[in-house]
């Protein structure tokens, strides 16, 4: 059964009185059900499809009338009626299943002042509308009960209450107040408001110009594969009735002769020479089909031959990207039944993707199996990014065996059946633990016991984890210590216990400064890592200048994913104002921060600040910086020092600001740069950001001094005042 509920009326018509104009209003589309209901033969099913509404009636079946109320304010119309199949009888308690009808709209010529009807079907109707007085509107009907019809407490202050809906049936609606021209049912301001739409219970009315609710679905006893669809049917209501079952009636049969010509030979064996070229040009395919001649095609069926060739002779292609071509035999009278195909690849391939190591940590003397996909070619694995001799070769997707005695990196090449290599290789890296140190000073006292009595052993591997056997080889321990930790038995018979070392499985991989970017990948296996972050420190300790403020330490542990890539930024240590004479000032770069930065989306994960350069012990003195305040912070934002001018410190990932004539370059952060200092003899440049790539700022260089800042945002140096730490 597929059912529709018809649509609710449109308000269509002329508003005078309060403001004159055409009203042109959509009613509430109706409800849809669709299910499949159990039958018997002969089984009478009543079927009442939904009339949709008008402007003065509701539409049949159950869709709410509106008023006569003589006012020309509004124009309204009525619910649209619900569709059901009944069995058993035509009372609605018979109904089995029932598509909600739409509500009626209304609306004043004011596009201020309408409403629209609500959508009929679902479990619940949907609520009509009204553009201004959200008490006016009639809501849709339920599962359980009519919806609720609309009232006048938040437009004309009291008044008419419009009708609920109920089994069946969408309210009608009543006359009441439009609330425009007037807040009394007298004149142009007398109106109806839209009817409810009919359902399995029907929407509420509503009232002036708002819109009546929906009716609701049902589906009932005998149903199954039930689907309701809100506000979907527009005009009348439909039912559709399918059903299977019943035996189709023949017709005469009507003849067609296929004739037999000969016997199809076999499909050819192909080759290509070569298997692929790397860029545009010629292959010779040769197919093999004896005492057959070989048509060759673009197309695995159908198509036009581009040509043929005898059996064992070859066919020269010209082609600039990679093509499959196809062969078929032909024995003068029959074509083979099907097509050999042979793929021809143009061009380099990617490198490969998905390259993985299981296990990602191994001991010394464990193996570990790599993998690398690249569709249809081959991989070659080594153990340098570029050059080098290559270590084996797999199909893609096949695990190639290496059992590597340090941490080591190796690389997967993609090479192609016309022997072209993609143009770099991926790597993968394998760390390497060194085997544990077998456990020294193994005791047990005592060493000799009564039967069930108990002696403690002890051994001693330092930093590792003891486990305890009874077998010298294999077994399963009996239990775990710490080094250095009691562990008791109680023998029964004399026995002999062993003690064997595991070292901590954690890895470490420690990044120095380089200048440049770095990168890790998440080893296969690792769910979490635990980072731990130093910023630089800023310039200074040389003669006249105090030593500069010190990187924040920043440490945390962070949920990741295999194969997820961190960029890596270490900072560097900014330069101190040394020249071959004499110091001169302030002349110390700030020190640049630490970041450690998801490589997709750009997503920081921890950031330590870099400490501010050095300031002089005897120039510039006026103001003494606080030692602490030199120092890389552990919170979001930098220190704003005030000393003749004030320079203030980033937030929010910004870079901070300098200010005055003779002060240091501000710190970059991670979005922006930080400002410039002061141009005395030559401007102190601030820090680059994170984003920006992170150099350092350079310092004035007027009296032959190197002050720049350090690789990590590290403001440049001034005569006047330091450089500033970079950070986030």
């Amino acid at each position: 059964i597929d059912a529709y509920g018809a649509q609710g009326g449109n308000a269509i018509g002329y508003a005078t009185g309060w403001s004159s104009g055409s009203v042109n209003r959509s009613g509430g589309n109706g409800g849809r059900v669709q299910a499949t209901l159990a039958v018997t033969p002969g089984q009478v099913l009543n079927l009442y499809v939904g009339g949709q509404g008008s402007t003065t009636t509701g539409g049949y079946n159950g869709g709410g009338t509106p008023a006569s109320c003589g006012g020309t304010d509004v124009i309204w119309a009525g619910g649209g009626g619900a569709t059901d199949i009944r069995v058993g009888g035509t009372a609605l308690t018979d109904r089995i299943l029932v598509a909600g009808g739409g509500g009626g709209s209304a609306g004043s010529a004011s596009s201020s002042y309408v409403g629209t009807g609500g959508s009929g079907g679902g479990l619940t109707g949907g609520n009509g509308t009204s553009s201004s007085g959200s008490c006016l509107n009639g809501l849709g009907g339920t599962s359980s009960a009519g919806g609720t019809g609309g009232n006048q407490s938040c437009w004309c202050g009291s008044g008419s209450t419009a009708s609920s809906g109920s089994l069946g049936n969408g309210a009608s609606s009543t006359c009441s107040p439009s609330g425009l021209s007037t807040c009394s049912c007298s004149g142009s301001g007398c109106v109806s408001g839209a009817g409810g739409g009919g359902g399995y219970y029907g929407g509420g009315a509503g009232l002036s110009y708002a819109g009546g609710g929906g009716g609701s679905n049902y589906a009932g006893l005998g149903t199954s594969a039930v689907t309701h669809t809100q506000g979907v049917r527009t005009g009348n209501g439909t039912i559709t009735i399918s059903w299977g079952g019943v035996a189709g009636c023949l017709s005469e049969r009507t003849p067609i002769t296929v004739s037999v010509s000969g016997i199809a030979p076999s499909s050819p064996t192909i080759t290509a020479s070569p298997a692929g070229i790397c860029a545009p040009g010629s292959v010779i395919l040769t197919g093999n089909s004896p005492g057959n001649t070989i048509y060759w095609y673009t197309d695995s069926i159908d198509g036009v031959s581009i040509g043929n060739s005898a059996s064992g002779a070859g066919f020269s292609v010209s082609l600039s990207s990679t093509t499959i071509y196809y062969a078929a035999s032909y024995n003068g009278s029959c074509y083979s039944i099907s097509r050999t195909p042979i793929a021809i690849s143009v061009g380099i391939p990617s490198p490969p993707s998905v390259v993985t190591a299981s296990p990602s940590s191994v001991c010394i003397g464990s193996s570990s199996f790599l993998n690398a996909i690249s569709l249809g070619d081959s991989i070659h694995w080594y153990t340098d990014s570029v050059g080098g001799g290559s270590i084996g070769i797999t199909p893609s997707g096949i695990d190639f065996l290496v059992t590597p005695t340090i941490t080591t990196t190796y690389y997967a090449e993609a090479v192609n059946p016309g022997g072209c290599i993609s143009a770099s290789r991926t790597p993968i890296l394998i760390y390497v633990n060194p085997l544990a140190i077998a456990p020294t000073l193994v005791t047990a006292s005592p060493t000799t016991v009564c039967s069930s009595a108990s002696s403690t052993l002890v051994a001693v591997s330092s930093g590792n984890t003891i486990n305890w056997y009874t077998d010298s080889l294999g077994g399963s321990p009996i239990g775990s210590t710490s080094s250095g930790a009691d562990f008791s038995v109680t023998p029964t018979i004399t026995t002999t216990y062993y003690a064997e070392s595991v070292t901590d499985p954690s890895v470490t991989t420690t990044y120095n400064y380089t200048g440049s970017l770095q990168s890790f990948t998440v080893p296969t296996g690792v769910s979490s890592l635990t980072i731990e972050a130093f910023g630089a420190q800023g310039g200074g300790g040389y003669s006249i200048n105090l030593p500069g403020g010190r990187g924040a330490r920043m440490k945390g542990t962070f949920a990741v994913t295999a194969g997820e890539v961190f960029d890596i930024l270490v900072g560097g240590q900014g330069q101190t104002g040394t020249r071959t004479y004499d110091p001169q000032g302030n002349e110390n770069g700030g020190g640049g921060g630490t970041f450690v930065v998801k490589n997709i989306g750009t997503v920081p994960y921890i950031i330590a600040g870099g400490g501010g350069g050095g300031p002089s012990t005897s120039y510039g003195t006026a103001c003494s910086r606080i030692s602490s305040e030199g120092d890389g912070q552990i919170s979001t934002s930098g220190v704003t020092i005030s000393c003749s001018s004030t320079g203030t410190g980033g937030s929010g990932g910004n870079g901070g600001v300098a200010s005055g004539y003779m002060t240091g370059g501000a710190g970059g952060g991670f979005y922006s740069n930080g400002g410039n200092g002061g141009s005395h003899c030559a401007t102190a440049i601030g820090g680059t950001s994170y984003l920006g790539g992170g150099a350092g700022g350079t310092g004035n260089r007027c009296y032959g001094s190197n002050n720049n800042g350090g690789y990590g945002g590290g403001g440049g140096g001034q005569l006047g005042g330091p450089g500033a730490g970079g950070g986030y």
